[in-house]
């Protein structure tokens, strides 16, 4: 009888074991998560054209490549003079929103930035109606880079 329960305790105890092992770690996030991302817009005033990059690895690398983008967009060379960085970004995410007349002309652009998508669009739109409730905002961009928890 001894021998059966001491055999049964090294079996739950063998169980146990694999058991905890398949549990998931609560160790501290690696190094991966806490990653550094930077994301960019940039956009010519004139044409609308954007260029954009997320989950780059510098804030400066990024605003020129996005820069970069913005003017390869560019239909004719002669407008890529018009592009500028709008906004950056680092772990979260930005928009850009243009506000259009009665004409469907642009007139306005604003950015906004966010942890979350939704604030960042808001506010994008928000600069971009300005203080006149007249004409339509339309959001010409958006993008979020990698985050952690």
């Amino acid at each position: 009888m001894k021998t059966m329960i001491r055999g049964a305790a090294v079996a739950l105890a063998a169980v146990g074991l694999t058991a905890a092992t398949a549990l998931p770690s609560t160790s501290a996030p690696s190094d991966e998560s806490r990653r550094v991302y930077y994301g960019a817009i940039a956009m010519n005033t004139r044409t609308l054209d954007v260029g954009y990059i997320n989950d780059y690895g510098s804030s400066s690398l990024a605003k020129q490549y996005a820069l970069n983008r913005c003017k390869k967009n560019t239909q004719y060379s002669s407008n890529d003079g018009y592009c500028k960085n709008i906004v950056a970004v680092r772990n979260g995410c930005a928009a850009v929103a243009v506000k259009y007349d009665s004409k469907n002309r642009p007139v306005r652009y604003g950015y906004g930035t966010d942890f979350a998508k939704w604030p960042a669009v808001r506010e994008a739109q928000r600069q971009a109606q300005g203080s006149s409730s007249a004409g339509t905002v339309k959001t010409r961009i958006y993008l979020c880079t990698t985050r952690y928890y």
